[in-house]
């Protein structure tokens, strides 16, 4: 059946175990022609979604990498933007990167700037909507943000990395510190910029839906109680300003 025929054939691509060869017409050159070529989409689409991750390990580290994935995670999704998906995981576990903590926080940040341009669309709430919430309700109100934020902790200077590479000048020698992200997408365009450990965890709470009276109890961590809820307004409005708030409820 034509079913079977396709799975022997995609097992045979995969190189698994396969018995497709007896079953079609040999020619010159035959079965390889469609295994290379296969593989050849695969890695072009890795390409796509890890530029820079090939300019950091040279071509030689490189292409092993990306044959082990290939190899080792095979495509499962009908498109190929997604084959990259697991790239993060399986450098943890690889016997050469595992310990690299570089190597696999420069593809998570390679791989979430593509998925924030991915994200759906979604409409976005300006400064003059939150001037029109009375005052009586500010405690009770939360916030929904927009598909394509993206939080992200790092434990070294990888955006930095990132910015050289992205430019073909030498990368900054690597240092461990911890460092807080957002991704975003405005219009057609990919954002990203650094935040503070308050606003971080912040951000966290209002993707949790807690009221802004939740916030300002959250910001008594780091703030006298007088202080909290100038402080929830103000990144309440860098989040509007950033067009990464889709609605007030």
């Amino acid at each position: 059946m034509l079913a079977d025929l396709q799975k022997e054939f995609l097992a045979f691509l995969q190189g698994s175990p396969s018995n497709v060869e007896p079953l079609v017409t040999f020619e010159t050159p035959g079965l390889s022609i469609y295994k290379n070529a296969y593989n050849q989409r695969l890695k072009e689409a890795l390409d796509t979604d890890f530029p820079c991750l090939g300019k950091l390990l040279g071509d030689d580290l490189y292409d092993q990498l990306i044959h082990n994935y290939i190899v080792e995670m095979p495509s499962t999704n009908p498109s190929l933007r997604w084959f990259g998906s697991n790239m993060q995981c399986f450098l943890k576990s690889h016997a050469l990167f595992s310990k690299q903590q570089i190597v696999i926080e420069l593809a998570d940040w390679e791989w979430q700037l593509r998925s924030a341009f991915d994200a759906a669309n979604s409409h976005v709430i300006q400064l003059e909507q939150l001037a029109t919430v009375p005052p009586e309700q500010w405690p009770t109100i939360r916030l929904q943000l927009v598909p394509s934020l993206r939080t992200i902790k790092y434990q070294t200077n990888v955006v930095k990395v990132w910015q050289a590479l992205e430019t073909n000048q030498t990368p900054p020698v690597v240092i461990q510190e911890t460092n807080h992200w957002l991704i975003w997408r405005k219009g057609l365009v990919t954002q990203f910029r650094s935040v503070s450990e308050d606003e971080w965890q912040i951000i966290h709470q209002i993707m949790a839906e807690v009221t802004f009276a939740d916030i300002c109890e959250q910001l008594c961590q780091w703030y006298y109680f007088e202080q909290a809820p100038q402080r929830a307004a103000q990144i309440i409005q860098q989040l509007v300003n950033d067009q990464v708030v889709k609605s007030i409820r």
